[in-house]
């Protein structure tokens, strides 16, 4: 689908144009023309799941556009020597770097937008550790298993430990010093944030379906199919009866049974009822 990448890179959208850009693309990809609205048999947020959790990996605007200008506040920190890079530092954070910068309300839209990943780019980044000279252990993101990078816990009291050089010795970890502690706490405190899951978290057992069904050597309109099946969003008697409140929910071909998904996958193959579980979502 043809997004304006170009200027979500620059701009910040407001939500409202993002809410109108995804209503246009879901009505789009659900048949609606016009006057004519279709079903939307399931929510946009599902569908810009990826593909291994049950989604079909469609844009979330708002996400998106916080990414592409993320990407702009990693390239002024990677490439400090580009033409851009040195006008924005020499307007807007002369005396100290991009993620200690601050905004004004008079600030071009440009500089206010691209502030507005600054945090995005914090929570995804941990500092090198090196000799750890510089890194404060308690106010620091240098924990890489760590959500936010940073450790949880309130610093102890009379604790002498302020920077990371402190716990190393020679070239290795002070056994000592760490402790059973900073480690018991590093693992209570690992969960994996919005960056790293990419989504809603599945079952293992479901996200492994999903994996085999878009590996399978088909054509992607019968892995399409499968999916609807999967996460029973075919327009059958029942759903369509069941949504609107109204209506037949008899199968029109034999006249006799609820028309279903499995119903329909039996009638038609004639191997026999299909247990297809809930959806999978």
């Amino acid at each position: 689908m043809a997004m304006p990448a170009y200027t979500m890179s620059v701009f910040k959208l407001p939500k409202g144009l993002c809410k109108e850009l995804s209503s246009i693309m879901a009505n789009y990809w659900w048949g609606s023309e016009g006057n004519k609205r279709k079903i939307h048999w399931m929510s946009w947020s599902h569908l810009t799941n990826i593909k291994e959790r049950g989604g079909l990996d469609f844009r979330d605007l708002e996400d998106f556009n916080m990414a592409l200008l993320a990407k702009q506040v990693w390239k002024f920190i990677t490439k400090p020597n580009l033409l851009v890079s040195k006008i924005m530092k020499a307007k807007y954070f002369p005396n100290s770097s991009i993620l200690q910068a601050t905004k004004a309300a008079g600030d071009s839209w440009i500089w206010q937008s691209i502030h507005s990943s600054i945090g995005l780019i914090e929570e995804g980044s941990r500092k090198n550790v090196g000799n750890g000279e510089t890194i404060n252990i308690w106010e620091d993101r240098w924990v890489s298993n760590l959500t936010g990078g940073k450790i949880q816990s309130t610093i102890p009291t009379n604790c002498e430990i302020i920077t990371v050089k402190q716990l190393i010795m020679g070239q290795q970890w002070d056994p000592v010093k760490t402790g059973y502690s900073l480690l018991k706490e590093m693992a209570k405190n690992h969960r994996p944030s919005k960056l790293d899951q990419g989504g809603q978290s599945t079952e293992p057992s479901k996200e492994m379906i999903w994996k085999r069904l878009w590996g399978l050597n088909l054509k992607h309109k019968i892995k399409h199919f499968i999916w609807k099946c999967l996460n029973q969003t075919l327009p059958t008697n029942e759903a369509i009866a069941t949504w609107i409140g109204k209506g037949c929910n008899v199968c029109r071909r034999c006249g006799e049974d609820v028309e279903t998904i499995c119903q329909n996958l039996s009638k038609l193959t004639g191997i026999g009822p299909f247990p297809l579980p809930g959806p999978f979502y």
